[in-house]
């Protein structure tokens, strides 16, 4: 891990990002209890909650570094609480599609998105769990060893199951952009955007779009951390796992900006609950044509 007992945390930095981590908690809580009725946000919410737990743990075990109930605590916090990000993730994309009535982009049909990447999920998260009690009970050698490995692969599988995910992604925001591409700047019309009934300002699907795509790749990023982490096998012996720096820059920071684009792109303002109670439009940017995603000009309501 990026930590362990047998030397002293550095405060600071455990301080910065629990501060960082308050912040994200108090405004994604708040946002929810704005928004009670969107409940698939609380992987989102209920993982950064779990992330503050586990960065106020790390700062507390600065000053008992040798506290074995401690360091299990901030390491099964932080270690497992992305897998609740992931799991978000796969709920978003496919609401995200429905609101734009483009859930035909999706490589795989939209109700088995959830199901597979959902499950695979789920299996990685009580793999990683069962792993990590196994490496951190330092006392046994051999099962640190072997909880390492399950670790390793259950990681190696999540990176390859959210890979095939991150695909789906590209190739849905590639079809998105072939079929309704943005207008130059000297257009008389503004780019593509979805529109609904609601009061409110339009909002461009590119800037939604552009938050998944970075939170994705910076899921990647900490997972591929986490990989070559575990890989480097003992916890004493790991270049990467007893350097810091590495955890705070591709783990902690990586999922900061996963996070943090979140707080003002809200999802819930971008993924209606379902189609049929908010009916949402593209404008399709061809100048000879007065369609607005299949439907006429003439019968739109102006």
């Amino acid at each position: 891990m990026a930590s362990n007992p047998d030397h002293t945390l550095y405060l600071p930095a455990a301080i910065i990002f629990t501060v960082i981590y308050v912040v994200l908690s108090l405004l994604f809580n708040y946002r929810m209890w704005r928004n009670r009725e969107a409940k698939w946000l609380y992987f989102l919410v209920w993982g950064t909650n779990i992330m503050l737990g586990g960065f106020i743990v790390r700062a507390v075990t600065h000053f008992q570094p040798y506290s074995l109930g401690l360091f299990i605590v901030q390491t099964l916090l932080i270690l497992l609480a992305p897998t609740l990000f992931l799991a978000e993730m796969y709920i978003i994309v496919p609401k995200f599609a429905d609101t734009l009535n483009a859930s035909e982009f999706l490589l795989i049909p939209r109700k088995y998105v959830i199901r597979i990447f959902f499950g695979s999920d789920i299996f990685s998260y009580g793999i990683q769990g069962v792993g990590g009690g196994f490496v951190i009970n330092t006392t046994t050698p051999g099962l640190a060893t072997a909880g390492r490995i399950i670790v390793l692969v259950s990681m190696v599988f999540q990176l390859v199951s959210y890979a095939i995910f991150m695909a789906l992604i590209v190739d849905f925001g590639i079809k998105m952009h072939s079929r309704y591409p943005e207008r130059r700047a000297s257009d008389s019309s503004s780019s593509t955007r979805f529109t609904s009934n609601d009061p409110g300002p339009k909002r461009e699907w590119k800037r939604f779009y552009a938050v998944i795509v970075c939170a994705s790749v910076a899921l990647i990023i900490r997972t591929i951390y986490r990989i070559v982490e575990y890989a480097e096998g003992s916890q004493t012996e790991g270049y990467v796992a007893q350097h810091e720096v590495f955890f705070y820059c591709f783990d902690a920071t990586a999922l900061v900006i996963a996070l943090a684009p979140m707080t003002i792109f809200w999802p819930a303002d971008y993924c209606t609950p379902s189609t049929s109670s908010v009916e949402m439009d593209l404008e399709m940017n061809n100048p000879s044509d007065n369609t607005v995603y299949g439907r006429q000009e003439e019968d739109i309501p102006k």
